[in-house]
């Protein structure tokens, strides 16, 4: 019994120490600028991601100034695009909107069963997602930015 109680305890100890030394998800936008004025519908935004999970999955999302809903951008998941790179093409409205409207652009990384809520939304023809479900998102990390579209 005396055993058995310290291979369970020694794995237990060898597994805390293996997760406490996991580096941490992390994820930048490094373009567009914070605060930067856009003059087109749409714009390219890029990114750095770092120590992605195993179960980790990329998404871009765009909420307007004032609204409580988040649009998924791009045709959804986003992949790597080289050495810990990513990129999506973002819209920023519709041309019908107000010209000077603000928006906050966000990059999130996500687990497997939260990938899969935002999948089933990607294929709802509105493609967004509400404040309340967006809240509850397992995030493992996320950057936003503010930016201004100012068509001329």
């Amino acid at each position: 019994m005396r055993k058995i109680f310290s291979c369970t305890a020694y794995a237990l100890f060898s597994a805390s120490i293996a997760f406490a030394q996991a580096p941490k998800a992390s994820i930048s936008i490094t373009e567009p600028q914070d605060g930067v004025e856009i003059s087109t519908l749409s714009t390219m935004v890029r990114g750095d991601v770092q120590n992605l999970p195993a179960d980790g999955h990329i998404w871009v999302l765009v909420q307007p100034e004032g609204i409580n809903t988040w649009y998924i951008q791009g045709e959804g998941e986003r992949r790597k695009t080289g050495q810990d790179k990513w990129s999506c093409d973002v819209y920023l409205g519709e041309r019908i909107s107000l010209h000077n409207k603000g928006y906050t652009i966000m990059a999130i990384i996500v687990n497997d069963s939260d990938n899969q809520i935002l999948k089933n939304a990607l294929q709802r023809k509105d493609k967004d997602v509400d404040d309340i479900t967006f809240e509850n998102l397992g995030k493992y990390a996320q950057e936003e930015i503010a930016v201004k579209r100012q068509l001329r």
